[in-house]
């Protein structure tokens, strides 16, 4: 994103220097180069567009202490109202009792439930080191919470700004909605980890990294397709995104493409189990069927309350919140710029399901589409970012006192030096 400067400091340059100028300057005399000074001008000179690869930004030791006191916080509060708040819900009864069985009947009635049997292994991986009750069955959907909040963070940290990381950080964990749909005993909360960690991977992966970063790519697809239906619904805009929108060498996006092969083979045998659950089972519409919509879902896991299906605020607040999400969502958006694969991940994953849902006749609930929300919640963090110098540099850049008291124009294309 290219700002705005009001400020134009001469530089004295070498004898011999490059023609090219850097981003935001202009060489005007081989001797003397006129430059805007971002500082003087008071417009942030840190990056805000998002860059690729996500090159990790370090923590220093103030930061590490004060990420530890957010996560810290984000858990407490997800841990007190499972544990004190809301009663367990007649699906995660379900949970319990899948946990509960030997293994062999345990896979077994995975498929009354539409799903593959990752998340109940480690449901009853947890039973075997805890007793066979509501709470461990929920901390465990706190941690996976709190991997999840930990991933949106570094991802909006190095694909973004620090600035970035720590905005997207703290609106995921003290969201209502997010606090109480992530401690859910529900398998879909496995989901949303392991999609942005395809997602952080998938990036890096475009732009370089050998065997051991395609086999965690491969990894993580794993763990996705063997937990949720929605992670093939997820493939697909996944593909849309890496493999025809983001720009990598041919060579690479086809070893990029077959990622997912090890996941895909290992869905096989449930192949037959998903046919009957589509027609008949609890995944056709006859069962329930929410009307869901891609904004309001962003629109409600930032607004929204500690309840489900509640609506948001309403009259003034309903207002000034449609105002603040539409600024940001607006202004923000040039922290993406032209990267088309973010724009389709950040529009395509709530949207295709629903489309595929109406299509189809599935059962759909805003729930389902939690694994949507990380990307969200990054945009989100860039944007506000993003909107907040904007304004700033709008504020200050029609005109700036310089030291000697002179008042300059912005600086643009045809400047010229006098």
């Amino acid at each position: 994103m290219i700002q705005q400067c009001s400020t134009l400091v001469p530089r004295p340059m070498p004898p011999t220097f490059a023609l090219s100028a850097a981003p935001g300057s202009r060489t005007i005399h081989p001797r003397v180069h006129f430059r805007c000074d971002p500082a003087r001008a008071g417009i942030p000179a840190s990056p805000v567009t998002m860059h690729a690869p996500l090159t990790p930004v370090p923590l220093r030791p103030a930061e590490r202490g004060v990420l530890a006191v957010v996560l810290a916080g984000a858990l407490l509060l997800r841990a007190l109202d499972a544990l004190l708040w809301h009663p367990f819900t007649p699906d995660e009864e379900f949970t319990l009792a899948l946990g509960r069985m030997h293994w062999g009947e345990m896979l077994r009635a995975t498929a009354a439930d539409t799903h593959p049997p990752l998340y109940y292994a480690l449901v009853k991986l947890v039973f075997l080191l805890t007793p066979d009750e509501y709470a461990p069955a929920r901390l465990l959907s706190v941690a996976l919470a709190g991997a999840t909040l930990w991933l949106i963070f570094r991802f909006a940290r190095d694909g973004f700004s620090p600035a970035a990381g720590w905005v997207a950080l703290l609106c995921a964990s003290f969201a209502p909605y997010m606090i109480y749909w992530q401690h859910a005993a529900r398998n879909h909360q496995l989901l949303p980890p392991a999609v942005l960690l395809i997602i952080g991977l998938s990036y890096r992966y475009a732009s370089g990294g050998g065997r051991a970063r395609w086999w965690a790519l491969a990894a993580a697809w794993l763990v996705a397709i063997q937990t949720n239906y929605m992670a093939l619904v997820f493939g697909l805009v996944w593909g849309a995104a890496f493999i025809l929108a983001e720009p990598m060498a041919p060579r690479r996006r086809a070893r990029l493409a077959a990622t997912p092969l090890p996941g895909l083979l290992s869905f096989v045998p449930w192949l037959g189990i998903l046919g009957r659950q589509v027609q008949a089972g609890p995944m056709n519409k006859g069962f329930f069927q929410e009307t869901v919509s891609p904004i309001y879902l962003y629109f409600h896991a930032l607004f929204g309350r500690m309840e489900p299906y509640q609506p948001n605020q309403t009259g003034p607040l309903f207002l000034l919140a449609l105002l603040a999400f539409a600024l940001v969502a607006v202004l923000g958006a040039r922290a993406v710029g032209r990267r088309w694969s973010f724009w389709v991940l950040l529009l395509g994953l709530p949207t295709m399901p629903i489309v595929a849902a109406k299509a189809a006749g599935w059962t759909l609930a805003e729930r389902h589409l939690a694994f949507a929300l990380p990307v969200f919640f990054v945009y989100w963090g860039a944007a506000c970012v993003a909107t907040v110098r904007q304004l700033h540099a709008r504020c200050r850049a029609p005109g700036v006192q310089q030291p000697t008291g002179e008042e300059t124009a912005p600086c643009s294309a045809d400047s010229k030096p006098k």
